[in-house]
């Protein structure tokens, strides 16, 4: 399963930069099933609201710990002094590695991330309306 951090209300800047230095940790040492591979290194995501109309969202397909994606967008998203800000660290359990298949996922003002798998959703009952709004896999 995913791993999810939201930080929400007044925060200071170091500690929650510290925050996310520890779960940006869970992309290689994350505990999961066992007999799977440890760690969360199937894609990442930071999203937060930064004013009443303004949300930031920025997702990625790629391990957290590779590069400095991950940490220039929590120092960006940090700087902005956001109220809400929502993270993901995912562990691929359907779906290929691609960006939408990585959360926080938007949609008509609201950022949400989901910690699961729901097998065979192809098969629940939904309106065309509903599903020509799905965009990726999970």
């Amino acid at each position: 399963m995913c791993r999810i951090l939201s930080l929400s209300g007044n925060y200071k800047k170091e500690r929650a930069a510290l925050i996310f230095r520890s779960f940006r940790k869970l992309a290689k040492d994350g505990k999961v099933y066992d007999g799977m591979a440890k760690g969360h290194r199937d894609g990442w995501g930071i999203g937060s609201y930064l004013d009443d109309n303004n949300v930031f969202l920025l997702k990625r397909p790629t391990n957290a710990l590779i590069g400095k994606g991950f940490k220039k967008t929590v120092d960006r998203v940090l700087c902005d002094k956001p109220n809400v800000v929502i993270s993901h660290l995912r562990k691929a359990s359907t779906g290929v590695k691609k960006k939408d298949n990585s959360h926080p996922f938007y949609r008509d003002g609201f950022l949400f991330c989901h910690n699961g798998t729901i097998f065979n959703s192809i098969n629940i009952p939904l309106r065309s309306d509903f599903k020509k709004n799905i965009k990726g896999q999970t």
